[in-house]
């Protein structure tokens, strides 16, 4: 049987002999009797498309071809046909995978580094705590020793108003107490020393509130 190629050449075709254009071969190739087909062999290995004899010369389909030398086609456009051969395509996918690498070895160090500085995050924020705590606990401890301070020194204020009442005598006359600026003064103490133990009571709860919920977290 007579094997023609007619119409338009859809698969590019490599010419195993003078180089030449596509448009020469193909105003060559069109409506050529295919004279013969040869077994072709790369390195010992048999391609698995025979090669076609026109006019003496042999073609082979580039798909042939570039599977025969584990090739690999990178670009099929504009007319062009780019492909790279076994070890252009290793290095070609050694980049890639070396890039993946690359990326995942960097992915892993963000990951390290994003949990080293929540660690140190959460050692700072627990050490605040842990000195906020002491602080409350020691500030409590200093307020409650002048709270008790200030109201004994009430206690003893009122006591003395209570039972005091001639200060003195002159002339054979008594001075009395309540007649004297001490015991102005003494009242305006015994008002101020009020106004500090509600200001410290108020602030000692509002320590042991903020101690207590500081204790309770994690």
């Amino acid at each position: 049987m007579k094997k023609f190629i007619s119409g338009i050449v859809v698969g590019a075709m490599i010419f195993t002999g003078i180089s030449v254009s596509a448009a020469e071969i193909k105003s060559k190739l069109i409506g050529k009797k295919v004279q013969a087909t040869m077994i072709v062999t790369i390195d010992g290995k048999l391609v698995d498309k025979d090669a076609i004899v026109i006019n003496g010369a042999s073609y082979l389909p580039v798909r042939a071809i570039t599977d025969a030398i584990e090739g690999k086609i990178i670009s099929v456009k504009d007319g062009k046909i780019e492909l790279v051969t076994n070890d252009l395509a290793k290095i070609d996918e050694n980049a890639r995978k070396g890039a993946e690498e690359a990326e995942q070895l960097q992915a892993e160090a963000n990951k390290v580094a994003n949990e080293a500085n929540k660690k140190e995050e959460e050692k700072i924020k627990n050490d605040s705590k842990i000195n906020r705590i002491n602080t409350l606990i020691e500030s409590i401890k200093n307020n409650k020793s002048y709270l008790k301070a200030v109201k004994e020194e009430l206690a003893s204020i009122e006591k003395k108003i209570e039972m005091l009442d001639i200060v003195e005598i002159v002339n054979e006359k008594p001075i009395y107490y309540k007649d004297t600026d001490m015991y102005k003064n003494d009242l305006q103490t015994i008002i101020e020393y009020k106004e500090t133990i509600k200001s410290l009571e108020l602030k000692i709860a509002e320590m042991e509130q903020e101690l207590k919920e500081l204790q309770m977290k994690k």
